[in-house]
């Protein structure tokens, strides 16, 4: 589910298309390349499946370029623990199942927040996972703005029902406040507009059932 990048020099024998392709045990991905009659640099961007282990071969037409050895991620199909839980599904990318986190935060040290999800399915798009933490009135305190797992685990590269740890440290927006604060994540779309994924329930955030003391 991780992006691999590669770089062709096109040798530009002629003006016509060239098939690039790479392929592994049951799974194949092809893009098409543009000689220009001059050489040429190409570069490709696959996403491999998630799930496949095994050797890749990298071809141009049916030329053979290269070798690769693709290695899945270590994947979890229990339930970690975790302190609270929060049961909320964000349809066709997965459910917010649980956090942990302390209840007292202070200005003086980030906030650590630790949210496990339960992967509904792969999916096109490497969502952004936000966790905010705000006021009754709506300040946003602090934020977190990240992929899964500092980026090592983009929702593009999960697979249905695996479980994923996924820890939060947030920066402080405000450091001057006292008081009561809650906590909301969720995903959004950095390339559309940040545009939020809405839940199972039509709201565009899941609220973490947390008393939150800001001292």
């Amino acid at each position: 589910g991780l992006p691999f990048e590669v770089t062709l020099l096109l040798p530009g024998l002629s003006d016509t298309t060239v098939q690039v392709v790479l392929e592994g045990d049951g799974w194949s991905l092809q893009q098409i390349a543009l000689e220009s009659g001059m050489p040429t640099l190409s570069r490709h961007r696959f996403i491999i499946p998630p799930g496949n282990s095994g050797e890749a071969i990298l071809r141009v037409d049916s030329t053979e370029i290269a070798n690769y050895t693709v290695v899945d991620v270590p994947r979890t199909f229990e339930l970690p623990t975790f302190d609270v839980p929060v049961g909320v599904n964000f349809p066709n990318v997965g459910t917010l199942v649980g956090v942990s986190t302390e209840t007292t935060f202070s200005p003086n040290e980030p906030p650590q927040i630790t949210l496990i999800w339960q992967a509904d399915a792969t999916t096109k798009i490497a969502y952004t996972v936000f966790v905010q933490l705000i006021t009754e009135d709506g300040r946003l305190l602090a934020q977190s703005d990240s992929q899964p797992l500092g980026g090592t685990r983009p929702t593009t590269g999960w697979v249905a029902d695996e479980y994923l740890t996924d820890p939060h440290t947030l920066t402080w927006n405000v450091t001057d406040y006292t008081g009561k604060a809650t906590l909301i994540a969720g995903f959004y779309d950095a390339a559309n507009n940040f545009q939020r994924i809405p839940t199972a329930d039509g709201t565009d955030h899941a609220d973490l059932p947390l008393e939150i003391s800001v001292e």
